[in-house]
């Protein structure tokens, strides 16, 4: 809560560092092409910060009980979030990505949907979505899936039977990618 960001750093490619830092990238990167990369926040900003594991890599199409968890797990956060931000006076601004989809080879579209969807069942007041070098295609069929999930399961108790809905759409799981 009220963690300070003193500093922001550029992981997108960049002229100077053309495969960008994130990932394995970063994990090898020379210390000049970091410090390159890295702006001071000065003041520093003040931010509650949430960090949660992406569920692990698997193959094939993802059980229930993987969704449920996913969805379980985001929807944690987001309400803690959300509570943190209300004490503060302030509304949950929730920033999020492709979570899990990179060494983990969680599915973009699905990963996204889950956020999503946990995003509207907390009442999180915005989403800032970052897409990074994967692209926003991903990001935009979610959104599209999900304002239909949220019409057709509107009903309080239906969660149940959205995530069984998302099931039923057979989403499978990427091949990770190491980083």
């Amino acid at each position: 809560r009220n963690v300070p960001r003193v500093c922001s750093l550029e992981t997108q490619p960049t002229e100077d560092c053309p495969q960008g830092l994130y990932g394995n990238v970063f994990s090898e990167a020379y210390s000049e092409d970091v410090c390159n990369a890295l702006t001071v926040l000065d003041p520093p900003t003040l931010t509650n910060l949430y960090c949660i594991e992406a569920p692990s890599g698997d193959s094939g199409r993802y059980s229930l009980s993987d969704i449920e968890r996913i969805f379980c797990t985001a929807s944690a956060a987001f309400l803690a979030m959300c509570h943190l931000s209300s004490q503060d006076g302030r509304q949950a601004i929730i920033h999020l990505g492709y979570w899990g989809c990179g060494a983990y080879g969680g599915n973009r579209v699905l990963m996204v949907l889950l956020q999503l969807l946990a995003a509207h069942y907390t009442h999180v007041s915005e989403v800032v979505f970052h897409h990074g070098r994967e692209g926003v295609e991903p990001f935009q069929e979610a959104k599209s899936l999900c304002a239909k999930l949220v019409a057709d399961f509107s009903k309080p108790n239906g969660v149940p039977e959205l995530l069984n809905a998302v099931h039923n759409m057979e989403f499978q799981w990427s091949a990770g990618t190491g980083e």
